[in-house]
């Protein structure tokens, strides 16, 4: 008699697309750029890499590869004037930056330190 179970996953492609979008949140750096860039629904932030440079008090070398990562998985969108390129939250990521705020800030308030 075996112990392994085997158990039939249906919609193995979702799992792999699951797993890959909360790779892609399980960096800080990258969980910082998306604060930054999230104000709320009605507002839109935009920094170009230096300006997250500066506050992330990162290189800007570092901060262009965790922003490439985050556009590649349409996490960001980009729009260039002149020669800065201005980075923004996209879209359909903003009720995730909601709801990840929300849950962090609703965990902090039910701490006891």
């Amino acid at each position: 008699m075996s112990n392994n179970i085997e158990i039939p996953i249906k919609g193995n492609d979702k799992i792999i697309q699951m797993t890959e979008f909360f790779k892609v949140l399980g960096d800080p750096v990258r969980i910082k750029i998306l604060s930054l860039l999230y104000c709320d629904e009605l507002c839109v932030n935009e920094l170009c890499v230096n300006e997250l440079a500066e506050i992330l008090e990162a290189s800007a070398s570092s901060i262009s590869h965790q922003l490439r990562i985050l556009r590649v998985n349409r996490f960001v969108n980009k729009r260039r004037d002149g020669k800065l390129v201005y980075y923004s939250l996209a879209n359909e990521q903003c009720w995730i930056m909601k709801h990840i705020t929300q849950k962090i800030n609703d965990s902090a308030l039910n701490m006891n330190f």
